[in-house]
């Protein structure tokens, strides 16, 4: 069933699918939306209810709140789907891992499951960095919108340089050579600025509350790196499991449904 959720001024799109006794709460990738979860509902359907939710200036979420969104206003906009006192499980793909964990962060004691699939959030792109989080590369990214000329040149040479690897300049090149996908980049960018999740404090918060971290990448995955996931659950290996499988980016598939559905129950 698909509905909307009235924030604010805005109107979130959320699908819900699957009738089980657990809530599943699920967060899309760039450029992608809540229908990218399709596939999970007829694995896992009986054992879940499944929320998958478009995120701000995706899909057919009305976003009219400017270039402010948080967190906090993230979560207020959840919790409208979670009855009393009920636990969820958030997964997070790509972008969407991002979400996962700012929102785990912020009220642990709501999830008893957090499952990152490729997930973004592990670390810090320098780009990223520049791009969103000083005043000076906002800038910059806001003429590179404008202006890209400049950035294919450097793209070129860091290509030449091998200071670029194929997969990441064809990513970019398919959001930057394109004048609406550019300004879409920006504004997506700059708008999911905050979401910035802490790792201490959530490795912290997973032995605390004893919840179950699973991390889900493809081992042949040039954008989002499964040694960064390796890295993050040193200490805590107790609680967390990260799984590598002969795969790219792209893990929501039907074919890997089944691992997907394996990891999850």
């Amino acid at each position: 069933m698909d509905f909307y959720i009235t924030y604010r001024q805005s109107n979130i799109f959320c699908r819900r699918s699957g009738d089980g006794p657990k809530l599943l709460f699920c967060f899309h990738g760039y450029g992608e939306d809540s229908g990218v979860f399709d596939v999970l509902e007829s694995k896992l359907g009986r054992e879940y209810t499944i929320y998958a939710f478009d995120l701000p200036l995706h899909g057919k979420t009305r976003w009219q709140e400017g270039m402010a969104c948080s967190p906090a206003m993230w979560l207020e906009i959840v919790e409208r789907c979670i009855p009393d006192n009920a636990k969820v499980t958030y997964l997070g793909f790509s972008m969407g891992g991002r979400v996962a964990l700012s929102l785990f962060q912020l009220k642990p004691e709501v999830c008893d499951k957090l499952f990152l699939v490729a997930p973004d959030g592990l670390t810090m792109n320098t780009w990223y960095w520049l791009s969103t989080q000083t005043r000076l590369g906002n800038r910059l990214f806001r003429y590179t919108a404008n202006n890209p000329g400049w950035i294919f040149r450097f793209m070129q040479a860091g290509k030449r340089l091998r200071l670029l690897n194929k997969s990441v300049h064809k990513v970019a090149h398919r959001y930057l050579s394109d004048d609406e996908q550019r300004t879409k980049l920006y504004e997506r960018w700059t708008l999911m600025r905050r979401f910035k999740p802490r790792l201490d404090i959530i490795k912290e918060q997973v032995q605390e509350h004893e919840v179950k971290l699973v991390l889900l990448f493809g081992r042949y995955d040039k954008i989002i790196l499964s040694a960064h996931g390796q890295q993050f659950i040193q200490g805590i290996e107790e609680y967390a499991q990260v799984r590598i499988i002969q795969a790219g980016h792209q893990l929501l598939k039907e074919k890997y449904v089944p691992i997907i559905t394996e990891m999850l129950t």
